[in-house]
C-alpha cells in the first residue's frame, strides 16, 4: 500500500453483519502507509481498535494526513481512545469534513476534550456521535457540540 501514492479512499470497515479485526500488525502497516499516501477517505468502522488502535491511528494521521472523512464507528475507543482522536484533531494536519465516532462508549471527560478539538475544525460539516449512551450534552445536535455539562 505504501507505493499507492494515488489511493484516495480506503474502506476496511465491515458491513455491520460481522466485525473486522484489524490486527496490531495490520494497524502498524496502515500507520506507515497513511504517512506516504494522499488518502482522503478512511473507513475503519467495526474493527475494535480500542485505545491502542486509536493511539496508533492518531500518530499516523498527525504526521502528514490529508484525510477529510473518517469513520471510526463501533471501535470500542472509550474515553482514552477519544483523547487520542482529539489530539489528532488538534494537529496542524487535521482538515476533517466528516467524522463518525458513533457507538464507541464515549464518556463525559473525553467529551470535553473532543469538544475543544472540534472547535478548531472549520471545515467540519458532518459529525456523528450516535449511540454513545454516556454523552453529557445538553442538546445532542451537532450545533450544540460545544455545550458540555459538568458530570
Amino acid at each position: 500500500m505504501e507505493n499507492s501514492h494515488s489511493l484516495t479512499s480506503l474502506d476496511l470497515g465491515s458491513n455491520g453483519s460481522s466485525p473486522n479485526r484489524l490486527s496490531p500488525e495490520g494497524l502498524h502497516s496502515l500507520q506507515g502507509a497513511l504517512i506516504s499516501i494522499t488518502l482522503k477517505h478512511l473507513d475503519l468502522s467495526h474493527n475494535n481498535l480500542g485505545t491502542a488502535g486509536a493511539k496508533t491511528l492518531s500518530i499516523a494521521l498527525s504526521a502528514r494526513s490529508q484525510v477529510e472523512t473518517i469513520n471510526l464507528a463501533s471501535n470500542n475507543l472509550g474515553s482514552p481512545g477519544f483523547d487520542f482522536v482529539a489530539k489528532f484533531l488538534l494537529s496542524k494536519h487535521a482538515n476533517i469534513r466528516k467524522l463518525n465516532l458513533s457507538s464507541n462508549n464515549l464518556h463525559c471527560g473525553a467529551m470535553k476534550n473532543l469538544a475543544e478539538a472540534l472547535e478548531g475544525l472549520e471545515c467540519l460539516s458532518s459529525l456523528s456521535l450516535a449511540d454513545n449512551p454516556s454523552l453529557c450534552l445538553k442538546d445532542p445536535s451537532p450545533t450544540e457540540i460545544g455545550e458540555v455539562q459538568d458530570c
